[in-house]
This record gives C-alpha cells, sequence and structure tokens, in this order.
C-alpha cells in the first residue's frame, strides 16, 4: 500500500512539474509574441506614414500606383497577422490560467494524498507493534511469566517514584506559592507603612508651618506691644511696685501670703488690717472716729471685726 501511495505522489509530482514546464514555454512564447507584435505595429505605423506620404498629389509621381497597392496589400496582411497574434495570445491566457487551477488542484490533492500517507504510516506501525506485542505474549513459558513480574515491578517503581514526583512537585508549588503570598503581603504592609510615614511626614510639615506662623505673630505682637508700651510709658509708685513684686512673688511659691498680717489664704488688697486702716484714714477724712462703720459678725456688735472680737474667746 505504501509503494502505491508512493508511486502515485512521484506520478503527481513528475505531472506538476511538466505542467510547470509547460506554463514557463507558453509564458516564454507570449513574451515572444509579445515582442514581434511589437516589431510588426512599429513597422506598421512606418508604412502608414509612408502611404500617407504616397497619398499626397503634389509628392506622389505617376509610377508609383503598383508600389501603393503593394503597400497597403501589406499592410492589410500585418493587421491580419496582429489580429491573430492577438487571438493567440487570448487563448494562451485562458490556456495559462487553465493551468493555474490545475496546479492548484493537484496541489490539493498532493496534501490529500500526504495527509493519507501519514496516516497509511502511522496505522502500520501500530499493526506492527501490535503484532510484536503479541508475538511477545505468545512466546509463553516460565520466561514469559517472570519477564511480565519484572515489568509489573518496574512499573509499580516507576509508578512509585512518578507519585513521590509529583508530590515533590506540589509541595514544590504549594511552598511558591506560600513565598509568593508571604512577599506580596510584606511588600503590602511596607507600602503602608511607607504611606503612613509620608502622611505622619505631611502632618509634622504642617505643623512646624503653623508654628513658624505662630511664632511669627508673636514677635509681630510683641514688638507691637513693646513699641506701644514705650510710648504710653507712664511712672508708677515705689509702693505700688513694690507690691506688685511682692505679688509676684507670691505667686511664684503657689501659695498667697499677705505681706502685712503674713498669713496665707489671702493678699495685702483683700487683708483686714489693710481695710482697718483705711478705714481709718476714711473716718479721720470724714471726720468720724476710727472703727465707727465696722461691724462684727461675732458679737454683732459696731466698732470691730470679728478678728479684733473681745468677746471672741468667750464661749456662747
Amino acid at each position: 500500500m505504501c509503494a502505491q501511495v508512493d508511486d502515485a505522489l512521484k506520478l503527481v509530482r513528475e505531472q506538476l512539474e511538466a505542467e510547470r514546464k509547460m506554463a514557463a514555454e507558453m509564458r516564454q512564447a507570449m513574451e515572444d509574441q509579445e515582442l514581434e507584435m511589437e516589431i510588426l505595429r512599429k513597422r506598421v505605423n512606418r508604412d502608414m506614414s509612408i502611404n500617407n506620404g504616397l497619398q499626397e498629389p503634389a509628392k506622389s509621381p505617376s509610377g508609383s500606383k503598383h508600389d501603393l497597392t503593394v503597400a497597403r496589400d501589406e499592410i492589410k496582411g500585418l493587421k491580419h497577422i496582429v489580429q491573430e497574434m492577438q487571438q493567440e495570445i487570448l487563448a494562451a491566457n485562458q490556456q495559462n490560467k487553465a493551468l493555474t487551477s490545475e496546479n492548484e488542484l493537484l496541489s490539493s490533492e498532493i496534501e490529500k494524498l500526504r495527509a493519507e500517507l501519514n496516516t497509511l504510516e502511522n496505522n502500520f506501525e501500530q499493526s506492527l507493534l501490535r503484532e510484536e506485542q503479541t508475538l511477545d505474549d505468545g512466546s509463553g513459558g516460565a520466561d514469559d511469566a517472570s519477564a511480565q513480574k519484572a515489568r509489573q515491578e518496574l512499573k509499580a517503581k516507576y509508578e512509585m517514584e512518578l507519585e513521590q514526583l509529583r508530590k515533590r512537585h506540589a509541595e514544590a508549588e504549594m511552598k511558591s506559592a506560600r513565598t509568593i503570598h508571604d512577599l506580596n503581603k510584606e511588600v503590602s504592609e511596607l507600602e503602608t507603612l511607607v504611606e503612613s510615614k509620608i502622611y505622619r511626614e505631611d502632618e509634622l510639615e504642617r505643623e512646624v508651618e503653623r508654628l513658624k506662623e505662630k511664632v511669627t505673630r508673636g514677635q509681630k505682637k510683641t514688638s507691637k506691644n513693646s513699641t506701644d508700651a514705650d510710648d504710653a510709658r507712664m511712672p508708677v509708685p515705689p509702693g505700688r511696685s513694690s507690691i506688685s513684686s511682692n505679688n509676684a512673688l507670691q505667686l511664684d511659691h503657689g501659695e498667697l501670703v499677705c505681706e502685712i498680717c503674713e498669713r496665707p489664704g489671702h493678699d495685702i488688697f483683700s487683708c483686714d488690717l489693710l481695710s482697718d486702716d483705711t478705714a481709718s484714714l476714711r473716718s479721720n477724712k470724714s471726720g468720724k472716729p476710727a472703727g465707727a462703720d465696722l461691724y462684727c459678725e461675732d458679737c454683732e456688735g459696731h466698732g470691730h471685726t470679728a478678728a479684733e472680737c473681745p468677746h471672741s474667746l468667750d464661749v456662747f
């Protein structure tokens, strides 16, 4: 069967090669005919110009009628030849198209034959393998049994090794996937950390700008206040300045201590002694005795305060 297919392919190839040669020869013939046709056209044009010159009465001699007739006959013959060559060219073109289509058909048939040949070769090889296997199985005996047992053992061994390789491959894939997952997670965490740092850096920059603006405003305000203070500076009484300094010292200690009575809990402005002095001064100015406007909350009497009440030690 294979030999027949090879012969058929060889025959088809030879036919295809012959058709190609024929097509090349026809193309060459067509080119030659076109060249000859071009030469004839030039000759016809030249003869036509000569004929037109002969038809002029001033230049035509009286004895040239025979030459004119011969020239006309030659022109007719050349026109006939040109028409025949045009027809031959058309026929050659049609034949070339037919050969091209036939060539394509032969090419498709060759491809089909090649496919059939490959199929036959595969079937032949499979049949040979089946026959060899049948012969091996049919040899029988203890040798076949031992060989079959050895094959089974080898098969089991190979299957075990293959299973181990599959497990290793699966483990490697899982490990790779886990590593990739961890790396992606680490990358995402790093990206988040970087973003948070960038956000924190922006916040710090804004805070620095805000503090700079605040310091600038404070400096401007301080300079303005110092200027106003220099312009509107007034003399301060010595007593008032000492009182202010004493108050500052008291505030620095954190607890109010009166500088007059040296008692904690109040300052000099709310001291009772200062109130008594002020009252006595007012009474002297108004002509009233000192302590006339004082009222004691303990004995409900006038002229003294609860701190100076003579009845404060009595038990009611």
